[in-house]
């Protein structure tokens, strides 16, 4: 499921949005300029002091907000697609809301390990932008995801948590063929649709939208 990534890289503060409740998933944030050219999401689990996994669990459920987001110190991303034992590790803290954007930080500095990296693939400008919206599909059962894949500019991320008939039993890249490749277009809640995977076809329903960005992959 992983695509192709350039080595090597700047360190950076990557920041990423949380989301699942268990196990966790993090998606970084991108932009279409190095170092911040690359679609990553990722499994991980948060540790430290109190707890910060409950914690993050008894935030959501107490506030009822749907943005979380990681900011880790400065670190190389491609170093999390690396299986040297260690290097696949952040530190950070996790914030209410989009960090940039009025979030409120809810953890001290905590560390995070990547369990799985379930999908990656460079970005371009410039790059041929495809037809349709392509999603990859990932999830446990009774609560899985959809992440839009980024192709050329302008274009969107997005994650939603979605109902997939039948259950997908492995990450699979998923093309919605009568919608175009926009904003408007994307999966909408409350939205069903037939979809094309690798797998065969099966029904994706959207049932909440977890995130959507228009501005950072505008150009």
């Amino acid at each position: 499921m992983n695509g192709h990534s350039h080595p090597g890289g700047h360190p950076a503060v990557h920041g990423m949005l949380i989301f699942g409740e268990g196990p966790f998933y993090l998606s970084h944030l991108p932009m279409f300029h190095p170092p911040h050219d690359l679609q990553l999401i990722i499994e991980g689990t948060f540790d430290g002091a109190g707890h910060p996994g409950d914690l993050y669990r008894r935030d959501r459920a107490e506030t009822g907000e749907k943005v979380y987001t990681w900011v880790p110190t400065a670190f190389v991303l491609q170093d999390l697609l690396s299986p040297s034992p260690g290097k696949a590790r952040m530190t950070g803290r996790i914030f209410r809301g989009h960090f940039e954007r009025g979030g409120v930080p809810i953890s001290r500095e905590v560390g995070c390990a990547v369990s799985r990296v379930i999908h990656s693939h460079p970005l371009a400008a410039a790059g041929p932008r495809d037809p349709h919206p392509r999603y990859v599909l990932f999830g446990e059962p009774g609560r899985a995801f959809a992440a839009h894949m980024i192709s050329g500019a302008p274009d969107f991320d997005q994650v939603t948590g979605v109902d997939i008939a039948p259950p997908a039993a492995r990450p699979v890249i998923a093309e919605v063929m009568d919608h175009a490749n926009d904003a408007a277009g994307r999966l909408q809640p409350d939205g069903r649709v037939r979809v094309t995977t690798d797998a065969g076809h099966v029904t994706v329903q959207c049932l909440d939208e977890i995130y959507l960005e228009t501005g950072d992959l505008s150009e």
